[in-house]
């Protein structure tokens, strides 16, 4: 399933109450605007993770790696 913090819940219940919108209703606006059109799942972290883990990414340093199905570009 999705990959859920406490961080990510309380950002929904601040902006939902903001924008005058359920934590669901929050949720849903989040997914609308992300280009792949659904949330990071635990399987998306763990496949990274497991890459950062593996020789293929020997040339990785130093670096944030974004799992946000495009989201952060599509907003730039």
């Amino acid at each position: 399933g999705p990959v859920k913090t406490g961080r990510w819940a309380r950002g929904l219940q601040i902006f939902g109450k903001y924008m005058e919108k359920t934590p669901e209703e929050a949720n849903q606006w989040f997914v609308d605007r992300i280009p792949l059109g659904r949330l990071c799942e635990a399987d998306d972290v763990a496949n990274l993770v497991a890459f950062l883990a593996s020789d293929k990414s020997s040339m990785v340093n130093g670096t944030v790696v974004t799992l946000d199905g495009g989201m952060s570009k599509s907003i730039l």
